[in-house]
């Protein structure tokens, strides 16, 4: 697990971010499936800065990565032919968006503008997540090589942004009989297919990597050093979304909203550390 907690500061990025660009994908679900009053609108609102400071201490994360992080700006001289400068910019363009979104939502200039920028803010979202994914698919990389990893980033953003925006929007109030009974369906459709890609997608990379191996190290021995971690971790994911589906189903307390949130951060973040330690080269590595 040494390699893992090498790249410490990429899993609390890649753990918090996709967390916090999913729950700008519900955000758009609740608007367009519920015409919330103002009151409830301007709570909600105001809860949104949770997610999006959340995505905002991931991006700060990811700096601590750099050798130098004064020339992270060198990193934008990739645009189009490096998936990690893809990547970044994305996650730039889906947080501007977010920013702008909340300011004009906060000082009440969205108007009849609210719902179609708030699916734009989705849309950018969701391709962010695909592309943290997508930058880790590597020749050289065996082990990572695969579009498994971007189909688990989304089903991490969809159940852990899903569990983050249930838990603000309840603390905010907004989450009455009345809205839960109306969001039942797309909340159900999101944390279900989030639940999928969430369990199956790393199933299936760790039943891969097992069966890998180069001249120095065999994937079935980092599959073993990492095991009780990945267990662990699927298992919080699968408690915060049958948190989820019983809320939406009984009703949420704060209590479950926060209770799924953290069992989702926990078990995302373990996940995406086990990542990195299931690193194999096609070749002799020095990591």
């Amino acid at each position: 697990m040494e390699t893992a907690f090498a790249e410490l500061p990429l899993a609390i990025f890649t753990t918090l971010a996709s967390i916090g660009a999913g729950s700008f994908i519900v955000l758009a679900c609740v608007l367009w499936r519920r015409n919330l009053s103002s009151t409830q609108m301007k709570a909600l609102d105001r809860a949104m800065l949770v997610p999006f400071m959340v995505a905002g201490v991931g991006f700060v994360a990811s700096f601590l990565h750099l050798t130098a992080p004064l020339h992270a700006v060198y990193v934008f001289a990739g645009v189009g032919s490096s998936p990690l400068t893809n990547e970044i910019c994305c996650g730039i363009v889906f947080m501007a968006a977010a920013f702008l979104y909340l300011v004009l939502a906060l000082i009440g200039k969205l108007g009849n503008a609210r719902r179609p920028f708030a699916l734009v803010v989705a849309a950018l979202a969701t391709v962010f997540v695909i592309f943290v994914g997508l930058a880790y698919i590597v020749l050289t990389i065996v082990s990572w090589n695969t579009a498994l990893v971007p189909a688990e980033m989304l089903g991490y953003a969809l159940v852990g942004g899903a569990a983050l925006m249930v838990c603000v929007a309840q603390y905010a109030g907004v989450l009455d009989e009345e809205t839960r009974t109306v969001l039942k369906m797309p909340l159900v459709i999101l944390v279900v297919c989030g639940l999928v890609l969430a369990l199956a997608a790393p199933i299936i990379h760790i039943a891969i990597i097992n069966g890998l191996g180069n001249a120095v190290s065999q994937g079935s021995t980092l599959v073993s050093e990492a095991l009780p971690y990945v267990l662990v971790g699927l298992v919080l994911i699968a408690l915060s979304a049958v948190e989820l589906l019983w809320g939406i189903a009984k009703g949420f307390t704060p209590a479950r909203g926060l209770r799924s949130t953290l069992e989702a951060l926990v078990g995302i973040f373990l996940l995406r550390l086990t990542f990195y330690a299931l690193y194999l080269s096609i070749g002799v590595t020095l990591m």
